[in-house]
């Protein structure tokens, strides 16, 4: 934004992919077996199953990108996900600079610096 560039922003958060498979063939399940991280771990991998069963195949973000691209006014966000709907409250660029207030960015996300 301080040179006068837009911005899009694709949020896909779980998309079809090896990525799922490639964790199960890595695990280090064993390497948590008996500490604290036990538990958690193993939650994190049932948690990783369920969002494979849901995940959006990768064209849903193929469509994004290229609307991002093609489009004569694209949108700031594309959220892919019902979890980044929260941003639907908010004009994106007051949501934007809530964010940049809060991480102590504001003044330097100013295009008039």
């Amino acid at each position: 934004m301080p040179c006068g560039i837009e911005v899009s922003t694709i949020e896909p958060s779980f998309i079809r992919s090896s990525i799922f498979e490639k964790a199960a063939a890595t695990s280090q399940t064993h390497r948590y077996t008996g500490t604290r991280y036990e538990a958690s771990w193993l939650q994190f991998n049932r948690a990783l199953l369920q969002q494979e069963s849901g995940a959006a195949l990768p064209s849903k973000v193929t469509r994004a990108v290229r609307h991002a691209i093609e489009s004569r006014v694209p949108r700031t966000r594309y959220p892919l996900d019902r979890i980044w709907y929260i941003s639907q409250w908010l004009p994106d660029r007051v949501f934007d600079r809530f964010i940049f207030k809060a991480l102590g960015l504001n003044k330097l996300m100013s295009s008039d610096t």
